[in-house]
């Protein structure tokens, strides 16, 4: 069990954006660990479904399932959380990992649009659909992938610079507001140059 209570053989993981790079992996990584089950979730329905296969095929006790998931559409995340939970079990982790790089240096109107929906608003409507049940249960971690440049930031582009500064500001607010409701907010900062 890890020190801040995660004990992975009982728990059901969600990753958003998981049918590939950091989200890929991190599925793997959770199935290693004797996670109970992992939900691979991505707009890519296929992406998911590979993802899910390889751990079928390798962790027999921690069986994985696809989801098509538009973490920019809240709808999409209710559902997804709803199925989650009922067909599956209580979600105990949340890995908000779904991001986008668009645009170069200040980028165009559309790139600033595509990176708030998906790197700060994905986890927005991910904490609105996920984070009220932890709380009711008084119990789950909310755990959201950042980027350096979210603490430094990107000369190359502006758009996913600001956006994942906003990410790990929302992340924080998270962490202080739900701080005694048995809900661990974290958000990791790794340094990645190309898609999350």
């Amino acid at each position: 069990m890890a020190a801040d209570g995660f004990d992975a053989a009982a728990q059901v993981a969600v990753v958003t954006g998981g049918g590939s790079g950091i989200g890929q992996a991190l599925c793997g990584a959770l199935a290693q660990s004797g996670i109970r089950s992992v939900v691979a979730a991505d707009r890519n329905l296929e992406a998911a479904r590979r993802v899910a296969a390889a751990i079928n095929e390798t962790y027999s006790h921690s069986p994985a399932l696809a989801l098509e998931l538009d973490v920019v559409e809240s709808r999409s995340l209710e559902a997804l959380v709803e199925k989650v939970e009922t067909e599956i079990g209580p979600i105990d982790l949340w890995r908000s990992n779904a991001g986008l790089h668009a645009g170069d240096g200040l980028g165009e109107t559309t790139d600033w649009r595509r990176s708030l929906d998906v790197n700060l608003m994905g986890d927005v409507n991910a904490a609105r659909a996920v984070i009220p049940r932890m709380v009711e249960r008084r119990n789950g971690h909310f755990v959201a992938t950042a980027s350096a440049a979210g603490l430094l930031t990107d000369f190359r582009c502006a758009p996913y610079a600001a956006s994942k500064h906003a990410a790990v500001a929302l992340a924080e607010w998270l962490s202080i507001t739900y701080a005694d409701d048995g809900v661990s907010i974290s958000r990791v900062a790794q340094r990645v140059y190309g898609p999350e």
